[in-house]
């Protein structure tokens, strides 16, 4: 699935930590891939997420820093998506839309009428309150962790997309809360 997937349209194998990533994703795991620029962590989310639209129905937010990284990855993955012949639907907001187009996307995301999500953490930040209330995500990408964990309420809202309500999320806080305390005495 996802080599066939990776050779077919990069003519190689998955490297070896790609290949581990992707194990833990199929376990239902939550990691972070720390790994040196240039070794496939873009690469590896942008397949993952074409695969699991693919094999397993699954939705997909990829969140990156800024708008170039955006264009890059939704090229990209509609290339990847033509080539596999595959008819995602994949979409991205651009500030470039006219009134029309983003009241267009604007109701295709509430309706979550999408395969692969693709956001800036800027758009995250302004729009999920409204736009993705109700949107549950099988898989989501951050391709800049640091830049994404500078807003903590971005925190709460992907712990959201992947299944955590409120009440779990009070819970955590208040146990983070009451170790913290213990631990100062």
């Amino acid at each position: 699935g996802f080599t066939k997937i990776f050779k077919k349209l990069l003519s190689s194998e998955p490297l070896s930590m790609q290949r581990t990533w992707f194990k833990r994703i199929v376990q239902g795991k939550s990691f972070t891939a720390l790994a040196p620029t240039g070794v496939g962590k873009t690469t590896f989310g942008m397949l993952t997420a074409l695969y699991l639209a693919r094999e397993e129905y699954k939705k997909s937010m990829i969140i990156v820093p800024n708008s170039t990284l955006l264009n890059d990855i939704f090229t990209k993955l509609n290339d990847y998506n033509e080539q596999l012949n595959l008819k995602l639907n994949i979409m991205t907001f651009s500030s470039k839309f006219s009134p029309k187009k983003k009241a267009e996307f604007e109701q295709r995301v509430l309706k979550q009428d999408y395969d692969i999500l693709i956001l800036t953490n800027q758009f995250l930040s302004r729009k999920a309150d409204t736009l993705l209330k109700d949107a549950a995500f099988d898989f989501i990408f951050a391709d800049d962790t640091d830049a994404l964990l500078k807003t903590s309420r971005n925190i709460d809202r992907i712990l959201k997309f992947i299944g955590f309500s409120q009440d779990d999320l009070a819970l955590a806080f208040d146990y983070i809360k009451s170790s913290f305390k213990y631990s100062r005495n």
